[in-house]
């Protein structure tokens, strides 16, 4: 499955929805406990057993659902960080792409069309060359980027099976592309400025499509491209490892690459790293050589992978704030919940403290009659967020282990933020002289 935007929409309408319940169930139960009779309660009057019921079921629900928050968001971030740090199968670091020349356009005037291609041939060859002597510069190529929106497609098959043309994915690469973008070859060898030029038909393809075709050698490998009703014949010279060329939510599927070299092609530079700045002014100043009416612009590879994951991130952004924002009215109504108990139990307080129970025995049953509440809440929300995450990282292909510790970790959390709510409306009541509370009696 690939990453559905509606998944996206799904989820920010529930969370909107959750944060929606959250709040008004704390207005509900504010409202509640602000019309409890203060001196009844001391009295230990307040018997209404529908109205507790009530108000412990819509806090346990709030923490249901401030659970589930917290686990949606520690496996949203966990994605995102899985894909920012997977091993793309070649290195991206100091990668920036430019675009030096334009296609020359036909006008309809021949002449003059040859005239400014001929040009345009030697302004390229004179950047090969100066881009050669820049000191900071690796390696460079000409051809298609990972995760670039331009890859395209084709009809391919592989000749003398029972294979028909299936739409496989093509990038256009260099000899020089290997040592750019650091990939590595498991069989065969990737292309030669010495042995092979672009009019040859030779190609590479990944391990992908060596076992979409199940290829076993490259001795007399041949695949077909499908030209109108003819297949064009291509030898396959090499098989390269498998390499992240498209968004983290596809799985790596077959992929040909064939040796293209055209002026229009973006350059694909290699940088170093402590020399970044001054290579770059020095790619400048070149590109205002041949193109002095132009912006010198350029995208860094980094750049792209981070914006193919702005989504990912912007979702876990999301559900982090939302989730503080559901722990916090939760952790009111909870509030709310332990001050009218207390106030409930204020007798019964006293009638333990008289008889010899310590204020930390107090507060522990107390803090306990509480607890179990979000304990029950993380009983149930943690089968409900695990099917709801389970689900939606089924969109990516490449995807990050559902582990228990998340579940865990926000059990303990929840526990923990309740029992700072609550233990100090527990201490002020284990605290209290019993003879207050019992003297009206």
């Amino acid at each position: 499955l690939t990453l559905n935007k509606d998944w996206l929409e799904i989820f920010g309408l529930i969370t909107a929805g959750i944060f929606l319940f959250i709040f008004l169930s704390t207005i509900i139960t504010l409202f509640r406990s602000s019309k409890v009779a203060s001196p009844k309660a001391l009295l230990g009057q307040i018997g209404n057993q529908k109205r507790n019921r009530s108000g412990k079921a819509l806090t346990t629900t709030q923490y249901v659902f401030a659970i589930a928050l917290i686990i949606a968001s520690g496996v949203v971030f966990k994605q995102f960080q899985f894909m920012q740090n997977k091993d793309l199968g070649y290195n991206p670091d100091n990668l920036v792409s430019i675009k030096f020349f334009d296609r020359v356009p036909f006008t309809g005037d021949m002449e003059k069309f040859q005239r400014q291609s001929e040009e345009q041939n030697r302004n390229y060859e004179y950047v090969r060359n100066e881009l050669e002597k820049i000191p900071g510069i690796k390696s460079f190529s000409q051809g298609d980027l990972p995760l670039d929106k331009t890859i395209f497609t084709g009809d391919w098959k592989l000749e003398n099976s029972n294979f028909e043309f299936s739409d496989v994915k093509i990038l256009r690469m260099e000899p020089s592309s290997s040592e750019t973008l650091g990939l590595k070859m498991i069989q065969g060898r990737f292309f030669s400025d010495s042995i092979d030029n672009d009019n040859k038909n030779r190609v590479v393809i990944n391990k992908a499509a060596m076992e979409y075709w199940g290829i076993k050698s490259l001795d007399g490998t041949i695949i077909s491209n499908k030209m109108g009703s003819r297949g064009r014949p291509f030898e396959v010279i090499g098989i390269v490892d498998d390499f992240h060329f498209e968004h983290l939510s596809k799985k790596i599927e077959p992929l040909v690459i064939p040796y293209i070299r055209l002026v229009d092609n973006d350059f694909i530079l290699s940088i170093s790293k402590d020399q970044f700045k001054s290579t770059m002014e020095a790619v400048a100043e070149l590109f205002q050589t041949t193109n002095p009416n132009q912006d010198f612009t350029y995208s860094v590879l980094k750049d792209r992978i981070n914006a193919q994951y702005e989504r990912e991130k912007k979702l876990s952004r999301t559900f982090m704030f939302f989730t503080i924002i559901a722990l916090i009215l939760s952790s009111i109504g909870l509030f709310t919940m332990a001050l009218y108990e207390t106030q409930k139990r204020i007798k019964e307080i006293g009638i333990r403290k008289v008889v010899g129970a310590s204020v930390g025995q107090v507060v522990t049953l107390l803090s306990g009659n509480f607890v179990k509440w979000v304990l029950l809440a993380f009983v149930i929300a943690s089968p409900i967020a695990w099917y709801a995450m389970d689900k939606w990282l089924a969109n990516f292909a490449n995807q990050t282990e559902l582990n228990w510790w998340i579940f865990a970790a926000a059990g303990v959390l929840a526990v923990i933020l309740a029992l700072l709510t609550v233990i100090g409306q527990s201490l002020a009541a284990a605290s209290r002289n019993p003879v207050h509370a019992l003297r009206h009696e």
